[in-house]
């Protein structure tokens, strides 16, 4: 359960408790490339100055952030050979 003004950092292999006013842990930020990062911050403000709102755009981008830290944290594909 998160503390009030927390909630959980959205990565599906992540616990860590996050303020409200971050998207993601820290360590799992700071793995999203810049340009992801840049827009994320340029469609929460926009959906703030709008109707305190995600925009639909946001949404994309907080998906492709998702996206990219589920990427490099997968293992490699055909890094270890698989014996039968």
């Amino acid at each position: 359960m998160s503390k009030p003004g927390f909630h959980k950092c959205p990565v599906p292999t992540c616990n860590k408790q996050v303020q409200h006013t971050h998207l993601m842990c820290s360590s799992h930020w700071f793995k999203v490339p810049k340009h992801i990062q840049t827009a994320i911050y340029r469609e929460y403000y926009a959906g703030l100055r709008r109707n305190d709102h995600p925009t639909l755009q946001y949404t994309f981008e907080v998906e492709a952030a998702l996206d990219h830290i589920a990427q490099i944290s997968a293992p490699a594909q055909g890094a270890f050979p698989q014996h039968a």
